[in-house]
């Protein structure tokens, strides 16, 4: 019987710790570091765009936290010990759903996010169930999520949605040696 990713302590993806409160100054930080670009061309103070950008993260937080439950999963992403990402996942009924992953710019980039999707993939894959996210239509993260092996089954006025679905053949063989503790020999997940 396939285990769900949440269930599943090899489905703690590479790189990663569990999130602790400690981590809300790093987590708040990354929020504005990851949208700070997007107000390049507002006339606004560094103070300012920090409040403005400190309401958001409040609603960030408060949308993360309203879908949560005991299957969500609250990461932080570490390089050489030094926090570089945020990573929330969650298991729903029919999917594995990836609500946030953000690296600081100085870390994008370097297969730290690719790690992190790769090892989401084979829990997912292991669970029976697709991967899916939102993304922002505008962002350059679609091509990393296309490029990752997702497609987009749909769309919002602002976001698609895309889903991994599981790996072919010749990416479950790739998945299996990178992690075999994570997909079982013989569960074989396919697209039908």
């Amino acid at each position: 019987m396939p285990v769900s990713a949440s269930d599943n302590p090899d489905c703690i993806p590479p790189l990663c710790r569990r999130k602790t409160d400690d981590d809300e100054a790093f987590c708040f930080d990354l929020f504005v570091a990851t949208r700070r670009g997007a107000f390049g061309a507002v006339p606004l103070s560094d103070e300012a765009l920090r409040r403005l950008l400190g309401l958001q993260y409040e609603a960030h937080s408060r949308s993360l936290g309203a879908v949560s439950s005991g299957a969500t999963r609250d990461f932080i992403i570490e390089q050489s010990g030094r926090p570089v990402g945020r990573l929330v996942y969650r298991d729903e009924a029919d999917c594995t759903h990836l609500a946030e992953i953000a690296l600081l710019p100085d870390a994008q980039g370097r297969g730290i996010g690719s790690a992190v999707i790769d090892r989401l993939k084979a829990c997912a894959a292991g669970s029976g169930k697709p991967l899916r996210l939102y993304c922002d239509r505008y962002s350059p993260a679609a091509g990393f999520y296309l490029k990752a092996g997702f497609s987009a089954v749909g769309e919002t006025t602002t976001d698609f949605l895309m889903e991994w679905v599981g790996p072919d053949p010749q990416e479950k063989e790739t998945a299996m040696e990178r992690f075999p503790s994570v997909i079982p020999s013989g569960k074989a997940i396919t697209n039908n």
